[in-house]
């Protein structure tokens, strides 16, 4: 079984494909009369805005296609020379687009993480990782997809950090740190420029469920905010969403964001900052002086669209919040 996607739970799954704000998701079932069900892939439809209109884009979610079936053909399509997978989702993605989304997003299938699918475009966006670890050795053992070198140099910038930040997450602060806020609390003025998500109340209110994210606003100011999801013994604090500017970080606020990770738990903080453009990096030499591992990447996503603008990713407004539909 070739499983793409973390396992959740049912109660889980049920939200992210039913309760979205622009309804449910669209799903491409296989089943076999010997085994049942034995592929799945999935398109939720994501509410955004771009140059003041609304747009539904489309993220593909929970794909998985039994290893026994990779080149059985579907019934109906035997004439067609590609492999099942393809078949099945190239049936989805026009279903889709009779519903008017576009344009549609994929992360989780390694497997077409290349250029030529039925109209996918392999895409690069650059960022950031930034990462302020608390607990050195559960964040070597539990960070996923680095080389064992990785691991060790985690392992003793780690050390360096904790042993700068536990003591100073001690001291009284000295000026407004966060206060807690609703979820679905005031939406941030959306940028024109980018398509932007999870920006409207409702979006917001279904992308972070209550009790594993937390929204805190920034110098009383319900407009300026961070929201997380919340560490564990197996997971980093993650920084999901955000309308800040980088001079708002100051270390007492640095240091209030480590209280709150210590007090969950969580091995330490991640923070992935997405573009180039000058805020972005503002921000990251922000983080850059109070300690922060910030590492320059590139994440590959398959984008179809009609519309050429969004094959670029200098015109779209990513963070984290479009990567970790698992609670």
């Amino acid at each position: 079984m070739r499983i793409e996607s973390p396992r959740i739970s049912l109660q889980e799954f049920l939200h992210w494909i039913q309760d979205g704000p622009e309804g449910p998701a669209w799903h491409a079932i296989l089943e076999s009369d010997a085994q049942g069900i034995v592929g799945h892939q999935c398109y939720i439809p994501l509410r955004a805005k771009w140059l003041g209109r609304r747009v539904t884009a489309a993220k593909s979610e929970y794909t998985f296609l039994h290893e026994d079936y990779q080149t059985t053909k579907i019934c109906g399509f035997e004439g067609i020379k590609r492999p099942t997978h393809i078949v099945a989702a190239n049936q989805l993605v026009q279903r889709c687009q009779t519903e008017g989304w576009g344009p549609f997003l994929i992360s989780t299938i390694p497997s077409l993480r290349r250029r030529g699918f039925y109209g996918f475009i392999a895409t690069d966006f650059p960022l950031w990782e930034c990462l302020l670890v608390l607990r050195p050795i559960a964040a070597a053992r539990e960070t996923q997809n680095i080389r064992r070198w990785q691991k060790c140099g985690l392992l003793v910038s780690g050390t360096l950090q904790r042993t700068f930040w536990w003591p100073a997450a001690l001291l009284p602060p000295r000026d407004a740190l966060f206060r807690c806020s609703p979820i679905n609390g005031l939406p941030p003025a959306t940028c024109l420029r980018f398509l932007s998500f999870f920006e409207d109340q409702e979006s917001l209110h279904w992308r972070y469920p209550t009790g594993d994210y937390e929204r805190v606003a920034i110098g009383g100011q319900d407009s300026h905010y961070l929201i997380y999801k919340k560490g564990s013994a197996s997971q980093y604090m993650r920084i999901c969403q955000w309308s800040l500017d980088a001079s708002e970080l100051s270390l007492s606020r640095i240091a209030e964001l480590i209280r709150i990770a210590q007090s969950d738990g969580a091995i330490g903080i991640r923070w992935a900052i997405y573009d180039l453009d000058e805020a972005a990096k503002t921000l990251v030499r922000r983080l850059r002086r109070f300690g922060f591992l910030c590492v320059p990447r590139s994440r590959t996503l398959q984008i179809k669209s009609d519309e050429k603008e969004f094959l670029s990713p200098a015109n779209w407004n990513l963070t984290d919040a479009m990567f970790s539909f698992h609670w």
